[in-house]
């Protein structure tokens, strides 16, 4: 059993409305987060702009776009010493194929990064790149709208779109156990993840049939590469 330091069961203390999810402060790298630290219980705290409570978590409403990738390297950002991550630029010859978009594209996901450029920018907002659980969580057994497939719902591989398509721009393929606030789930882009310690990517992409469009996970091709079909959405810790 977990216990505080006052001897009593750990719990999280239950969290809603603006308050939807939990942090401890002052705790060193390997302290259990449900344990009291330096005499602090965990406090809720409101999700991040842009994001929506699932009760005990944050998830951002949309893929991260290219229109906020750039305005984070306009902040000129610099890898860490001994970072996998070399520069925080996409990479230029996956950026280069013909199926990535090429004109006003600021509000589509942004594609071409590496695992490593994904992690840093969620961290620069004080998030991580959601985990597989995190994004397959808001879904109906196997989509975001519910647990039959519709073709035309999000913008896989039947919506003939064949790129990338705005953020939020299918309006049916929203998690309706989020209020419909949470878009792009399944389709125009699978999504960076980790499971059970390893790189993952969920929902399917542009390119994807109905096969790949669930919002269950799997292994990712490459350990964390750069992909015209790839993109990241940031949550909170669960």
């Amino acid at each position: 059993m977990i216990v505080d330091i006052k001897g009593f069961p750990a719990k999280k203390p239950a969290c809603s409305g603006t308050t939807p999810f939990c942090k401890v402060g002052e705790c060193g790298p390997t302290t259990e987060p449900l344990f009291c630290c330096n005499g602090k219980t965990p406090e809720c705290h409101a999700c991040p702009p842009g994001s929506v409570s699932t009760g005990s978590f944050c998830i951002e409403q949309h893929e991260v776009t290219r229109g906020e990738y750039d305005g984070w390297l306009a902040t000129s950002p610099k890898p860490q010493p001994g970072s996998q991550c070399v520069s925080y630029q996409p990479d230029s010859a996956c950026m280069a194929l013909p199926e990535v978009c090429k004109t006003g594209c600021g509000t589509h996901p942004q594609v071409c990064v590496l695992g490593c450029q994904a992690t840093a920018f969620c961290a620069a907002k004080g998030e991580s790149v959601c985990s597989a659980e995190q994004l397959a969580e808001p879904c109906i057994a196997s989509y975001p709208y519910g647990g039959t497939y519709d073709p035309l719902a999000c913008n896989g591989f039947d919506s003939g779109v064949g790129t990338t398509a705005p953020v939020g721009s299918f309006p049916k393929c929203a998690a309706t156990t989020l209020g419909g606030l949470v878009f792009d789930l399944s389709g125009n882009v699978a999504e960076r993840s980790y499971f059970s310690g390893k790189y993952a990517h969920s929902g399917g992409s542009y390119a994807d049939p109905k096969s790949a469009l669930s919002c269950a996970p799997t292994a990712a091709p490459t350990a964390g590469e750069p992909s015209p079909t790839i993109g990241f959405r940031c949550c909170t810790p669960k």
